[in-house]
């Protein structure tokens, strides 16, 4: 049980991880067109 909750974790901070990368690009992207 304890390895599940450890997994569930771990994957969840590189879900968040991930998607604040993807915002980041995102923005850059956005700034970029827009000057």
């Amino acid at each position: 049980m304890l390895d599940f909750i450890v997994k569930a974790a771990f994957l969840l901070v590189l879900l968040h991880g991930l998607s604040l990368m993807m915002r980041k690009k995102f923005v850059h992207q956005k700034s970029d067109t827009a000057r």
